[in-house]
């Protein structure tokens, strides 16, 4: 009987009350753990997808920044060799502000006369402006890859703690980034990380079939 409750009791991934008996990987923890550490509410969270997406949508992608920021202690967390440091997303939050900001100032520096006139002149500071808005576009695309696939490091060697062989796919990171990341942290709070993905599967389809359907468009 025991035997039994212990099974019963073993923990998924992240199980808030066990996620410390996970087996550590690499160096060890030093002996004074550090206040991050020792809150074992600091796991990821099931969070709806769709919530996230509008999040990100209303803020103009804004969200995302935040997202990956409020996981910085939850990764931290899970004791893995990979960790997310927390200048990483904040630096992207404030590529994120600065392109909004560049998008907002720009429309202000073109008079109403000028307004639609293909041939007008470019100032010299909306050509600063245009400069900026290409270097924080490159900044941004590089972050967000750069800290999704972080992420994606780090619960994969959460998954290898537990013994689990499945890895998080590298294509839907790459495409769907922190929504496909947050639509895995689900399925192992549910234990469901080694079942097919259809969600994903589904969305690339339905963005395949809208890319399509617009190029099609464009010939009518």
């Amino acid at each position: 009987m025991e035997e039994h409750k212990k099974e019963e009791e073993e923990p998924t991934i992240f199980n808030q009350p066990k996620i410390k008996k996970l087996p550590q990987v690499g160096k060890p923890m030093p002996q004074e753990t550090p206040p991050l550490v020792q809150n074992d509410n600091l796991v990821p969270k099931k969070k709806s997808v769709f919530i996230l997406w509008l999040l990100s949508t209303i803020t103009f992608g804004i969200y995302q920044a935040i997202w990956y920021l409020k996981r910085v202690p939850e990764f931290y967390n899970l004791e893995t060799r990979k960790q997310l440091k927390k200048k990483i997303p904040l630096t992207l939050l404030i590529v994120d502000i600065s392109i909004i900001a560049v998008l907002i100032i720009t429309p202000l520096t073109i008079s109403l006369t000028d307004m639609g006139n293909f041939g007008q002149r470019i100032s010299t500071l909306q050509l600063i402006l245009f400069t900026l808005l290409i270097i924080c576009a490159l900044l941004r695309l590089f972050f967000t890859i750069y800290i999704a696939f972080v992420s994606r490091t780090i619960i994969n060697q959460a998954l290898e703690q537990k013994e689990i062989s499945i890895k998080i796919s590298g294509l839907f990171t790459l495409i769907f980034n922190f929504l496909y990341l947050q639509y895995e942290i689900n399925r192992i709070i549910q234990d469901r990380e080694q079942e097919p993905r259809k969600g994903p599967w589904i969305f690339l389809s339905i963005y395949i079939l809208l890319i399509v359907l617009g190029i099609i468009s464009n010939f009518i």
